[in-house]
C-alpha cells in the first residue's frame, strides 16, 4: 500500500474509533454512524456517504469491527500474492470516493491570474 492509501486508512481508521467510542461493546457501525463520523472528520456529506458504503459493503462485519477496535491497526492486510483480498477490495471501492473529493476541492479551489 502507497501512502496515500495509507492515509485513508488511518483517517478511515480514526472516524470508525470515533463510532466505537460510545458504545459498551464493538459492534459494526451503521451506515448513518460510520457517515457521521466521516462528516465529523471533515469529509463532505457525499464523500463521507461514498466512504461509509465502500467500507460496508467491501469489508466484513468482522474486518470492520477490527477497525473500530484497533484502529488503522485492525486495517486488512495486503496480500502481495492476491490481488482481490480486501485491502484490495477496500482500496479500489476507496478509489472512487477519492475521485469525489478531488472533484470537490477543484470546483472549490480558485486561483487568481
Amino acid at each position: 500500500m502507497g501512502s496515500r492509501p495509507r492515509l485513508a486508512v488511518a483517517l478511515l481508521a480514526a472516524a470508525l474509533l470515533a463510532v466505537g467510542a460510545g458504545a459498551c461493546s464493538t459492534e459494526t457501525p451503521t451506515n448513518q454512524e460510520l457517515t457521521e463520523a466521516l462528516v465529523a472528520s471533515g469529509l463532505s456529506e457525499e464523500v463521507a456517504s461514498c466512504t461509509a458504503d465502500a467500507v460496508l459493503d467491501t469489508l466484513s462485519d468482522d474486518e470492520v469491527r477490527l477497525l473500530v477496535e484497533r484502529g488503522a491497526g485492525g486495517a486488512p492486510r495486503d496480500d502481495p500474492g492476491d490481488d482481490d483480498d480486501s485491502a484490495d477490495r477496500l482500496r479500489r471501492a476507496l478509489d472512487e470516493c477519492r475521485a469525489l473529493r478531488v472533484e470537490e476541492q477543484a470546483a472549490t479551489t480558485t486561483t487568481v491570474p
